[in-house]
This record gives structure tokens, sequence and C-alpha cells, in this order.
């Protein structure tokens, strides 16, 4: 069902039931102007009056379902409106690519128009240096073939300038299509050469802090050997020390027992010579 049908069905109910309200309620005259009637207006002049006949009940219930239905039917139709502007949007965009393309294949147009036209002046002036030739010789039949021959030669070689510009313009095509994808897989290579390179520079930062945990480690090693070092030569000069003094107290106690053995002796020589 669309706006107009419904917009129909409203107008029937508005005269049927309006016409039972205005039977039963003639104060309501002064309300009923076509062009300043509203929905609204009708609601307040029935709530006010507290109308309570089925037709005017139904009346609203309808008129409540009829603007119901507009509404359901102005959102659909406004849904379409936005799709359809979305769609003429995307519609211009592609009309805008194809007259780059179009502007594109004008300009290759143009530029092999004009090579095909410098062709064409240059195998005219050939053409008029062969009649100036003829007219100075003079119109013989074996000039006229010769003549005949270079004007098809020449004409054969811009058959054959033809072929080599559409030849090269297709190659231009394969090698742009070629280019570009040879630009997307340099793009590819370069983007995995930046993550290797990341890559190397975290291990780079990792392997520069293990240096620096091993300088560090070397740096205190070093202290402790020179520590074992300098503890190992007062060691040693301790022990060189003690054996001084063990080689100074051997030489005491020599000196001590042979004074012992004199003071024994002459002890001896003593009490002998008091027991004679």
């Amino acid at each position: 069902m669309d706006i107009r049908e419904i917009t129909e069905k409203l107008t029937i109910v508005n005269v049927t039931s309006m016409t039972s309200v205005l039977v039963q309620f003639p104060h309501f005259l002064h309300f009923w102007n076509p062009q300043n009637l509203t929905l609204e207006k009708i609601k307040i002049f029935i709530n006010g009056a507290s109308l309570q006949s089925e037709s005017v009940a139904e009346y609203e219930h309808d008129v409540d379902e009829y603007v119901r239905l507009l509404e359901n039917q102005l959102e659909i139709e406004m849904e379409k409106k936005r799709k359809m502007s979305n769609r003429i949007g995307l519609v211009e965009c592609q009309i805008s690519e194809l007259w780059d393309r179009v502007d594109k294949a004008r300009r290759r147009e143009t530029d092999i128009s004009n090579r095909v036209t410098a062709w064409a002046l240059h195998l005219t002036q050939l053409m008029n240096e062969v009649k100036q030739k003829r007219a100075h010789l003079g119109a013989t039949l074996d000039s006229s073939a010769s003549l005949d021959a270079e004007i098809q030669e020449y004409l054969d070689l811009l058959a054959e300038k033809r072929e080599m510009v559409d030849r090269m313009k297709q190659e231009i095509d394969f090698r742009r299509g070629m280019h570009k994808n040879q630009l997307k897989q340099l793009k590819l290579d370069c983007d995995s050469e930046e993550e290797k390179c990341r890559e190397w520079t975290q291990k780079s930062e990792e392997n520069e802090k293990v240096i620096f945990v091993l300088k560090e480690q070397k740096k205190v090693l070093g202290e402790r050997i020179e520590n074992e070092k300098r503890m190992e030569q007062e060691q040693k000069k301790m022990l060189e020390d003690l054996e001084i003094l063990m080689k100074k107290s051997q030489i005491s106690k020599r000196k001590n027992d042979g004074n012992q053995a004199n003071l024994i002796a002459s002890l001896s020589t003593i009490t002998t010579n008091s027991c004679s």
C-alpha cells in the first residue's frame, strides 16, 4: 500500500466519521474548515466534549492506524531516498573515473593521430617531390611505374608504421601492467626488508645489552683478580718473613744449646773436683 492509497482511505474515513460527529454535535461546525482542520484539533475537540460514540472511537482508531501507516511509509520512502542518494554518489564517482579514463584515451588517441598526421605530411611531401620529379622527367610509362611502385612502397611503409604504433601501444599497456605488478612486489619486498631491519635492530639492542653486562662482569672479575693477586703477594711476603723468622729462631736455638752444653760440662767438672 503506497501513500496515495492511504491518503484516499483516510479521506473516506474523515468524511464518513465527521458527518456522524457533526450530526450529533452541531457546535463543532466552527471547527470544520478543510484548510486548517488537523488531526490534533479533532482529538482535542473529541477529548474536550467527552464523546463516547462508537463512530468517533472508530474514526480515532482509523486515523491513528492510517497515521502510523503513513509514518511507516514515510520512513520507508526516506530510507529509499537515502539509498538512492548513496547510489547516485557511487555512480557519480564511477562517472568521474570513466571521464578520467576517457580523457587519457583521448590524449593517447591525439598522440597517435598526431604521429599519423606527421607521417601523412611526410608522405605528402614525398608525393609532391615525386610529382615534381615526374613533371621534370616527363610522363613516361617506366617512370610512372617506378613512381607508382615508390608510392606503393611508401604506403606500405605507412601501414607498417601504423602497425608499429599499434604494437607499441599494446607493449606500453603491457609494460604498464607489468610495472604496476613490479611496484606492488617491490613494496611488499620493502615492507619485508623493513620488518627484517626492525628485527635486526631489536636483536642488536639486545646484543648491546648483553655486551654491556659482559663488560661489567669482566670489569668485576678483573677487580677480583687484582685483589687475588694482591692477597697472594701479601701471603708470599708473609711466608718469606716467616721463613726468615724461623731461620733466626733456629740459629738462636743452636746457640742456646751450645751454651747449655758448656754449662753442663763446667758443672760436671766442678762437681768432680769437689768430690775428689
